[in-house]
């Protein structure tokens, strides 16, 4: 049966993170138009009518939308096990038992909601991994074409799943090379574009990231109705971890007290930025090759404000460690991509060094399940 995306009549338009300014409900590919102009961009932010912004037990999003067996979200948030928490109260949120075993469905169903739903007829995207196939299974059920532009070297399980999935594969040597096919390719107004290909980076489509918010309302409702003392996210560009902060200005109310947002990296590369050794739209150089889910050597306006609106952090954490700490989870029967145990191995560290709470539980996204080669 064909999806039928239903709009929210309470979508009010986009912000800018930036400056703030209002647009109307459109495609912003680029971000906000003025600070891309200006050669500051930011990304945009869904707003919605007065007095409906979301509520401490319902994220607010674009799109409501029946997906069938590929709906996402309801991921389980179990006790970390105490071989591995070392004494400290660590949660798992478990977001590789999304329908195709990442996070990405989140922002997926609200993408291609949007595609659909707007008329286009081909979504795309820059990826070699959980993304792409995300987004290919949901255009897939949508009826829509799917283009995903791949990296030479991309593991062949993500490769051959995205072929069964119906998938266009174009092979390019560089992420450049992917965000300039991708510029060139929405020229054509019927095709739409899921993830970034800005430079300076922006982040990907705000509709989609809106999908991301109702990590942090599961979150309250599986605590109870408390927040966590700090919430890990294994970082690149910022999408899950602007969407987790939207997610909990609604619980909270803009100004409230909320959980610390740890932006996980590869490398030192949203800590130099936040320290002020490098601007936000540098390309920062560093080793991300067991980690190649969240590499890359850009981050973006919106992971610098999610990390400042709630007094979060950065650190980072080696390919090296983090395959140690996928063998632990392994042999504890959770399969893991090596990205997703980096929120783990983040908390523990941040924790012994005085640098987050530990009377309050403490919450690691685990972004993606297990595969060969990651």
């Amino acid at each position: 049966m064909p999806i039928e995306p239903v709009l929210s009549p309470d979508l009010a338009g986009f912000s800018c993170l930036r400056c703030d300014t209002l647009h109307p409900v459109g495609d912003w590919f680029r971000g906000c138009p003025s600070c891309w102009e200006s050669g500051s961009p930011a990304n945009l932010r869904a707003r919605y009518g007065e007095g409906r912004h979301g509520t401490a037990s319902e994220a607010a999003v674009p799109y409501s939308c029946d997906f069938g067996t590929l709906t996402p979200g309801n991921t389980a948030l179990i006790a970390c096990p105490p071989s591995i928490a070392g004494g400290l109260d660590i949660r798992l949120k478990c977001e590789f038992q999304n329908p195709t075993g990442s996070h990405k469905d989140r922002c997926s169903a609200q993408s291609v909601a949007r595609a659909k739903a707007a008329g286009y007829h081909t979504v795309i995207a820059a990826s070699s991994g959980n993304a792409g196939v995300s987004l290919a299974a949901y255009a897939r059920a949508a009826g829509l074409a799917c283009e995903i532009a791949i990296s030479a070297a991309i593991i062949d399980s993500y490769r051959q799943e995205l072929e069964e999935l119906g998938a266009r594969c174009l092979v390019f040597e560089t992420g450049i090379e992917r965000w300039h096919w991708m510029e060139q390719r929405v020229e054509d107004p019927g095709v739409y574009a899921a993830t970034n290909f800005a430079l300076p980076a922006v982040g990907s489509s705000p509709f989609g990231i809106e999908g991301y918010k109702a990590i942090a309302h599961e979150i309250r409702d599986q605590l109870e109705g408390r927040l966590p003392a700090a919430i890990a996210v294994p970082h690149c560009r910022g999408d899950v971890l602007a969407g987790i902060a939207y997610g909990l200005a609604e619980i909270a109310g803009e100004g409230g007290t909320l959980p610390r947002l740890v932006a996980v990296d590869p490398f030192p590369r949203t800590a130099q930025i936040l320290s002020g050794v490098w601007p936000v739209s540098a390309e920062i150089e560093g080793d991300a090759a067991l980690l190649p889910a969240i590499g890359g050597g850009t981050t973006t306006f919106q992971s610098i404000r999610a990390v400042r609106a709630t007094q979060g952090l950065a650190t980072s954490v080696s390919g090296e460690v983090a395959e140690a700490m996928r063998l632990r989870f392994l042999s504890e029967g959770l399969d893991l991509e090596r990205s997703a145990v980096v929120s783990v191995i983040a908390l523990r560290d941040l924790a012994a060094e005085g640098k987050v709470p530990t009377d309050q539980p403490l919450v690691a996204l685990l972004t993606g399940k297990g595969r060969e080669g990651i």
